[in-house]
């Protein structure tokens, strides 16, 4: 074989070696997800922000670069270090073998790409990286570090914050019923957004027990419904009837109300005296013994 084929054949050999590494990377990986502007990160959403950063890099492999497990396989540099040796014609390192996009020991090259890669993901999806402390340098765990030091702390604060405000949000007499379920679900909105993550089943209970004692009656069928769209359904009905109802002035009317459609016991109003318990009257205008009418009968009742 000729000397000008022998020199040649280590760089060809390199090229090949090179392509492929070249194809692997690049096959494995695409360019990082960019967020919608309401979840990017804004300085007050850093749970759920926190949440969905590490939902993509551990789907794509690299969450070891976001919690600094996979450290920099390149040597220590140092300023002293003077390289005297030059390798010969036949001498020319080949490049590592490549490794697939998740490997917890990646070429020094692949090592550089994916951190880069973790780095542009929190750089997209920041707002304001300055404002926000985010550190523009050094490795992606070292950024990813710089906000949660920061903010992990007052974001866990944010969400037992949040959802105190929540569970202590009651409905009082004179309240309007509808604005009570709206602020409801704004404070729900709000808390999972905090990190709270409350989920609809937990609301349904919330909303049960936001109600006034009078309400018991009816809450007390509600406990079983599938959804906190059911519960608001069936309030809402009877909400309605409270609230276009006359006849219905006290707390204890409103449970005349609610006991006569729970339990279904006839269509219309259901008298809570014990001494009548007849239905289409209620306590107020019960004639019987007991009643807010006490022996006013009419002239032709029978």
């Amino acid at each position: 074989m000729e000397l000008q084929t022998l020199l040649a054949l280590p760089l060809s050999l390199a090229t090949h070696k090179a392509h492929i590494t070249h194809h692997k990377m690049s096959s494995s990986n695409t360019n990082p997800p960019i967020f919608a502007d309401t979840k990017k990160f804004n300085g007050t959403n850093f749970a759920t922000w926190e949440l969905l950063i590490v939902i993509v890099v551990t789907s794509c492999g690299v969450l070891g670069y976001l919690q600094g497990d996979i450290p920099n396989p390149a040597p220590p540099t140092s300023s002293t270090t003077i390289l005297t040796y030059t390798p010969g014609p036949l001498e020319i390192p080949l490049p590592d073998d490549p490794t697939q996009w998740y490997s917890t020991k990646p070429s020094i090259a692949e090592w550089a790409m994916h951190d880069a890669w973790v780095h542009v993901l929190l750089l997209y999806n920041t707002k304001n990286l300055i404002g926000l402390g985010l550190k523009l340098d050094g490795t992606a765990a070292e950024a990813w570090n710089s906000l949660t030091s920061q903010y992990k702390i007052s974001s866990d604060l944010a969400t037992i914050t949040t959802q105190c405000n929540l569970r202590t949000t009651t409905f009082a007499d004179g309240n309007d019923f509808p604005t009570h379920i709206s602020n409801l679900h704004t404070k729900w909105a709000v808390a999972n957004s905090a990190g709270a993550k409350i989920s609809d089943t937990n609301f349904h209970m919330i909303i049960l027990s936001s109600l006034l004692v009078s309400w018991d009656s009816i809450v007390g069928t509600l406990y079983e419904a599938k959804s906190s769209a059911d519960v608001i359904s069936w309030l809402m009905i009877h909400w309605n009837r409270i609230d276009h109802s006359k006849s219905v002035t006290n707390p204890s009317s409103v449970v005349t109300v609610l006991q006569a459609n729970a339990k279904q016991a006839c269509n219309q109003l259901q008298c809570t005296n014990t001494n009548c318990g007849h239905c289409r009257h209620t306590i107020t205008n019960c004639y019987w013994k007991g009643g807010g009418k006490e022996g006013q009968f009419p002239a032709d009742f029978r």
